[in-house]
């Protein structure tokens, strides 16, 4: 089928970006490919939110321009006015008769536009205007988004500086409708940082592996003369093994101790700072990168002994003797 194209506009606080998602669920679940996205601007409490549903057989943006919009769903009557220009010259707009002042308006630097329905309909837009608050009401289901009336009737106030963690967008008790359609976009965007992730901690322990090569043999060539003179002066292999050892471990050592201890202390930082406690996923989390950090570390032993072995046959120490 031809692509569909749905913008659901409203005030911040309204419930329209939770609206957009429901709806996005309800679609991918009659079979359609669904892109739904978010435009949130000034959306705290007063604030101008729009988002976007496309749907058909196949959708390849998420974005609506001016003039395509099948229908404009809005929650307050201004906003339907401020997005009139996204709508089809056949496109419908159903709107809520809801009024919420906007910031110029509660300041005083504007005034409420009047009869915004009939200026709508004097476009030649297709206009469905309705007391939505009065019908909720009629209907026994009275809608008050406000934090006390919230708390009253027993449910959990959600905190501002909540909002943006991943515990509340995937395991928030009230979320279950759209949480699939969150999972989906949190498994493709931690992917993508996985690999990119991966590609630069490959080129960075590369490069670690590389210097620490070079310096030890760098150290074998400018002592090469010194340990001659001890050789010559009577010390035995074993004890400029014991040097060469002591030289390399230095180089491989100290940097892979320091460099995994600041990491991970910052790794540790972030993971309790972002709600101060470690979830059971966060553990799950520490646990995969110090196995990770083992895997290394071994691979990281193998290179400091393939090392060492270089450094002492350049200096044709033989360690058994």
């Amino acid at each position: 089928m031809e692509t569909k194209n749905i913008m659901i506009v409203g005030v911040g606080g309204q419930g329209s970006l939770l609206a957009s998602k429901l709806l996005g669920h309800l679609l991918m679940e009659q079979g359609y490919d669904v892109k739904v996205s978010e435009v949130h601007g000034m959306s705290q409490r007063g604030g101008s939110v729009v988002t976007y549903v496309r749907y058909g057989d196949k959708v390849a943006s998420p974005i609506i321009d001016k003039g395509e919009a099948d229908f404009i769903v809005s929650f307050e009557l201004l906003e339907a006015a401020r997005w009139l220009g996204f709508l089809k010259p056949d496109g419908q707009i159903v709107t809520s008769t809801q009024q919420i002042d906007p910031m110029p308006v509660i300041t005083g630097a504007a005034q409420y536009p009047e009869n915004l329905v009939e200026k709508m309909k004097a476009t030649g837009a297709k206009v469905d205007a309705m007391d939505c608050l009065a019908l909720a009401e009629e209907a026994g289901e009275v809608y008050d988004y406000d934090r006390a009336h919230i708390a009253a009737h027993g449910f959990p106030v959600i905190e501002r500086e909540d909002r943006d963690t991943s515990e509340f967008r995937n395991y928030w008790l009230y979320m279950p409708q759209f949480r699939v359609l969150d999972q989906n976009d949190f498994v493709t965007t931690m992917a993508v940082f996985l690999v990119l992730f991966i590609f630069i901690a490959l080129i960075c322990f590369a490069a670690v592996i590389v210097i620490a090569f070079t310096r030890c043999m760098t150290i074998a060539l400018t002592n090469a003369r010194v340990y001659d003179d001890l050789r010559h002066l009577g010390a035995p292999d074993r004890y400029l093994f014991r040097s060469v050892k002591g030289q390399v471990s230095k180089v491989f050592l100290v940097p892979a101790i320091v460099g995994t201890a600041v990491i991970s202390a910052f790794y540790l930082m972030i993971m309790y700072f972002n709600d101060n406690r470690f979830t059971p996923g966060e553990f799950a989390g520490m646990a995969a990168c110090a196995a990770v950090i083992a895997v290394l570390s071994a691979v990281l032993y193998g290179v400091y002994r393939v090392t060492r072995r270089s450094v002492c046959r350049q200096l044709g120490i033989r360690p058994g003797r």
